[in-house]
């Protein structure tokens, strides 16, 4: 069996990459990949803007590499658990594009209330936090256009790291038993 790889996306602050780092070190042989870490690579013309044409290509870049890396990490049997902030209709279609296609693959979308979003953010790294604009871009795009099918969608609201993981857990579960029977 492929080894699995669990993509999770949300508003920032709701714990992607903490989600992501609590199954890697759950799991027996897993690595937490961080998109943005990787689109830091391009220090030298890193755009932050998520309106220009630039960031969108350096988000294209990113799940390229990406997609190398849970390549090679998945065969050398390692699970892979990505975190990402996916903002704009334009840059989950380059998503699928790039990552629709892993085998043994599910995306989570972390969805609290907007209001514990925002409040959430606001206990990040003053470094990481961002403006309370973005948030609600985010939800708008939510509410605003179809997310593919296979993004399953998490209110995680009330619930601390572990609970949303066993959440997923729970889910994932339930898929995993679905796909072995058919």
């Amino acid at each position: 069996m492929e080894p699995i790889n669990l993509i999770f996306n949300g508003p920032p602050g709701v714990g992607k990459t903490s989600l992501a780092e609590y199954f890697a070190e759950q799991s027996i042989n897993g690595a937490c990949i961080d998109v943005d870490k990787i689109r830091h690579f391009q220090i030298g013309g890193l755009c932050i803007n998520p309106n220009e044409k630039s960031f969108i290509d350096q988000k294209r870049l990113a799940y390229l590499n990406t997609k190398c890396l849970i390549d090679n990490f998945r065969k050398n049997n390692i699970e892979t658990f990505v975190a990402d902030l996916v903002i704009d209709p334009k840059i989950i279609n380059a998503y699928q594009l790039e990552m629709g296609n892993i085998k043994n693959s599910y995306h989570f979308v972390l969805l609290p209330d907007i209001l514990v979003a925002k409040e959430r953010n606001k206990k990040r790294n003053k470094w990481n936090i961002m403006e309370d604009d973005v948030i609600e871009k985010y939800y708008r795009m939510i509410r605003e256009y179809s997310l593919p099918d296979n993004w399953i969608i998490i209110d995680s609201s009330e619930q601390k790291i572990e609970e949303t993981a066993n959440t997923i857990k729970e889910i994932l579960k339930s898929k995993m038993t679905t796909e072995t029977e058919k």
